[in-house]
This record gives structure tokens, sequence and C-alpha cells, in this order.
């Protein structure tokens, strides 16, 4: 039998390489087509009010694009003014989806009521003018959190009542402790 010549066999190796890189190509894109996902997330400080937004895509579970964003809204705004102290963010799921590319789900809100108050100047302006503006923020997230429902009827409810509702400061002296109550994950009593 006579000896391969090297070309040819270089040629061959060659012929192995592409032919194996093309596969692992088709393989990649074939998983890509039922494993592509993407994820959205807003999630706003349960202490200052700032916001942090997170996009990323991933195929097959490995994260090729991840983007993080952090923006002020109306309670971040006079909560981080270079005057104020320094927040150690404690990061709240507000708002979210997941897809793919057989669907698109949008995970919603868990309660409608925070994003109503971070786009409220007029709110930011009357908590940041409150004693522990912090800790009653605080409290509203916590509430909003653990009980989205009561959180929404109660905080919206004198929201929703528009400029004519009461100062929140007065608000808040008649139902610090229901929001409280809400925070701790405990049942109300009607």
């Amino acid at each position: 039998m006579a000896a391969e010549s090297p070309g040819r066999s270089r040629s061959r190796k060659r012929i192995a390489v592409a032919i194996t890189l093309a596969l692992a190509g088709v393989a990649v894109v074939g998983l890509g087509a039922f494993y592509a996902s993407s994820f959205y997330g807003t999630y706003i400080c349960r202490y200052c009010g700032l916001k942090r937004t997170v996009d990323s895509r991933s195929i097959a579970g490995v994260t090729y694009y991840q983007r993080v964003t952090l923006s002020d809204t109306a309670i971040s705004r006079p909560f981080n003014s270079p005057r104020k102290q320094k927040c150690r963010h404690e990061w709240d799921l507000i708002r979210w989806g997941r897809g793919s590319w057989r669907e698109a789900a949008d995970g919603g809100t868990r309660c409608h009521v925070l994003r109503m108050l971070i786009r409220d100047d007029a709110f930011a302006r009357e908590l940041a003018a409150m004693p522990h503006a912090r800790q009653v923020w605080h409290a509203i997230m916590i509430a909003g959190d653990k009980s989205p429902r009561q959180a929404d009827a109660l905080v919206g409810d004198w929201w929703l009542a528009g400029p004519d509702h009461e100062p929140f400061a007065r608000w808040w002296a008649t139902n610090e402790k229901r929001v409280n109550q809400l925070a701790s994950g405990s049942r109300q009593r009607e």
C-alpha cells in the first residue's frame, strides 16, 4: 500500500477540524434555539429609593450579556444628595419579566403603589421632610414586599385620592401601626 502524502494528510486534518467546528457551531445554535432566555428586573432600594435595573440574556444557561444600571427616583434624589449619609443598599425586586424563544412572560409587579410613589415628586418632598424618613420608606417597602395587595390597598387609597389627600405625615401618624403590621407579615384585625 502506498503511503499518504504529507499534503493530503494535512488537508484531511483541516477538513476534520472544519467539520468539528461546524458541528459545534450547529450544536450551540441548536441549543440556543431551545435554551435562549432573557431576564429583566427593576429593583428599588429599601432605604433610599434608588432604582437598579438588570437586563440579561443567556444561551443554555451561560450569560452572554448583562447590563446593570442605577438611576434616581423621586425618592432617592433627596436621600442621596451629597450632604446626606451614604446608603447600604438593600434591593427589593418590584417588577420583572422572563423570556425565551418560545415564550415571553411579564412577571408583573408585586406592589403597584410603590411604582407610583417612586415617581411622585410631591410625595418624595413630604417623605424627606419627615423625621426618620428612611425608616418610613423602609417600612413601606417591606410592607409592599410581604403583603403587596394589602399595601396597595392601604397606601394606594391615600395616594389615589390625588392632590386633595391629607399630608403624608398626618396619614403616616394614623397608619404607621397598620403599615408595620403588614411589614411584619402579621394579619390585621379588621
